[in-house]
């Protein structure tokens, strides 16, 4: 279905390469109603970042990025979690070399996976604010 779309997309003119709003206004009024549901379907943040084309079209084409950048997050912390060791081990008293009952201290197994947490990284968060942008600042 993608090798279709993008033949599709090949016989549609490219959107303006100078960033200029009223360019970009023009081309999208010159666009079938199909020609830009495939556009925005396929490159949705292209569409998201060129000024001039109408703001729920460029709010529409953005929700979908976030939604898809959301999603693979999502499945990447999802295969992220299925990884975490046991969280707590039995407390070993240093006095007696025995077990003390009910009493439990983190692995450090756990600590490890903790450490590398991509939650603690701010990566994927710029990487979602330049999506957002069109890689503006």
């Amino acid at each position: 279905m993608r090798q279709a779309a993008d033949a599709y997309l090949d016989t549609i003119k490219p959107a303006p390469k100078n960033d200029w709003p009223q360019d970009n206004a023009n081309w999208w009024k010159g666009l079938s109603e199909e020609q830009r549901a495939v556009y925005v379907s396929m490159h949705p943040a292209s569409i998201g970042a060129l000024d001039g084309l109408p703001s729920d079209i460029r709010d529409d084409a953005n929700r979908i990025v976030l939604a898809e950048q959301r999603g693979a997050k999502q499945v990447e912390y999802d295969t992220w979690l299925k990884k975490e060791p046991e969280h707590y081990k039995p407390y070993i008293s240093p006095v007696t070399g025995r077990e003390v009952k009910g009493a439990m201290v983190p692995a450090e197994e756990w600590k490890e996976w903790n450490a590398h947490s991509p939650c603690w990284d701010e990566k994927p968060l710029s990487d979602l604010a330049k999506i957002v942008t069109g890689g503006r600042p």
